[in-house]
């Protein structure tokens, strides 16, 4: 394995075993959330209370969109 591929995969398994639960609020990480059904309404409900941002929302219709970003902030 090349120097570049080992430090791509230690950046890979760096940022895969970081713990979320204690990442600092205010970090800036900023989600962007697709559909608005249920499962995106829990998630995003989570990713609010955890002290992160939803930034952006994306689903088939507009209108569906606007109500989702409504509610959530």
């Amino acid at each position: 394995m090349t120097d570049a591929n080992t430090a791509a995969n230690t950046a890979a398994n760096t940022d895969a075993n970081t713990d979320l639960t204690t990442t600092p609020v205010g970090t800036g990480l900023r989600w962007g959330i697709l559909g608005t059904g249920g499962i995106s309404t829990t998630f995003t409900t989570d990713i609010l209370g955890g002290g992160f941002s939803v930034v952006a929302v994306g689903s088939r219709s507009i209108e569906s969109a606007e109500r989702f970003a409504s509610e959530h902030g």
